[in-house]
């Protein structure tokens, strides 16, 4: 089947697809035309039939007559605005449902994320509750079917505000906030860590937050580790002691609070029979290449340790790897780091912590958000 997309005033033909699948989304349309006209979010083109005035739903397959060759759909370019209270508020309610297709409706409506702070909240909290939404256990409000499906599937809600616009580098307004790309590394959820680098988050690190890498090294989640090595990540990048304790520095004394260690440092110190060194060394050549390249990085140095402090240090590697993953599959789940994550985000309500399965060995559990 052919199908032909012209603007809905003018008439003028903008795209012509000479082979189309019947269950072809009214997304990928969007998505497409998004490309031809040079638009910032697919959100801004309005799809309709020739023959109708009924919008097309994202999410939905086109519905065009199986009997004829050819099918017309018209199409409109709104201008996105900041959403108003009243639109925050169902947003986050079809996050909270885990409605993908009312929440691809609602951002249909031409309603713009770039703006961090609107009328309702800060975009950050429609983030990070799409970030923890999507990684719970309990399924979407709709499944996959022949008349709809969902881009990015396990991370559609995560996708879908981004798709609007919104900031994957986004900050909480929290003195020290967790960034949206330590908190999918922190789940364990390579589908979101995945996602958030597609639209652009970065994988330097933010003061006071902890490098993503150095997260994901700690935890073990070798696709993560690949993923943001892939993204220009530096394993080299140090970090204080301190920012990886399990508990108050304080417990640590000055050592903790001065010295440095980086990655690798903190890869060597796992287990040999478990750990991502490999990965880490693969990359090493290529890392240290690109730093040549870039001058306003430093030069790689190695970095030598008090006893002190190196024996903090593989203290804090060995109680990742042994007792913080399955802290993490405690009901209560407060442990000193999730503490810290949970306080730089900006959530409304209260969070519950709910157990999810693992599909794999380290991943660390799953939420569901509450909006009071």
């Amino acid at each position: 089947m052919r199908l032909r997309v012209r603007h809905g005033i003018i008439g003028e033909e903008t795209l012509l697809t000479e082979e189309i699948e019947r269950k072809t989304l009214g997304w990928d349309v969007m998505t497409r035309m998004a490309n031809v006209l040079k638009l910032a979010s697919p959100f801004q083109v309005v799809l309709y039939a020739d023959d109708s005035s009924i919008i097309q739903v994202p999410m939905k397959a086109l519905q065009v007559d199986t009997e004829e060759s050819e099918a017309i759909l018209c199409y409109i370019v709104q201008t996105p605005q900041v959403p108003t209270a009243q639109q925050f508020q169902d947003l986050m309610t079809a996050i909270s449902d885990k409605d993908v297709m009312d929440l691809s409706y609602l951002l249909g409506k031409g309603v713009d994320l770039n703006c961090p702070i609107t009328d309702g909240g800060h975009t950050s909290t429609l983030v990070a509750s799409a970030i923890l939404r999507d990684h719970s256990f309990d399924q979407y409000a709709y499944q996959p079917s022949d008349g709809h499906c969902f881009p990015h599937h396990g991370a559609s809600l995560t996708y879908l505000l981004l798709q609007a616009r919104a900031d994957p580098n986004i900050l909480p307004p929290k003195p020290q906030p967790t960034t949206m790309l330590e908190l999918a590394v922190e789940l364990g959820s390579s589908q979101l860590v995945q996602v958030l680098l597609e639209a652009g988050a970065s994988v330097m690190p933010v003061k006071g937050a902890l490098p993503p890498l150095f997260l994901a090294v700690l935890h073990r989640h070798r696709t993560n580790v690949q993923l943001l090595l892939d993204a220009q990540a530096d394993p080299w990048q140090e970090i204080t002691i301190a920012s990886v304790l399990c508990h108050s520095p304080q417990w640590h004394g000055h050592a903790a609070r001065t010295e440095v260690f980086n990655a690798v440092q903190a890869a060597a110190a796992q287990s040999p029979e478990d750990t991502v060194i490999d990965l880490l060394q693969q990359c090493n050549k290529a890392t240290v290449e690109g730093r040549k390249r870039q001058s306003s990085l430093a030069r790689v140095t190695p970095t030598v340790l008090t006893e002190r402090a190196t024996t903090i240090m593989q203290q804090t590697v060995w109680k990742f790897q042994n007792i913080i993953d399955k802290q993490t599959r405690q009901t209560n789940f407060t442990t000193f780091r999730w503490r810290r994550i949970l306080e730089g985000l900006y959530l409304p309500g209260r969070v519950r912590i709910v157990l999810q399965p693992p599909p794999e060995p380290n991943q660390a559990e799953a939420f569901l958000l509450q909006v009071d």
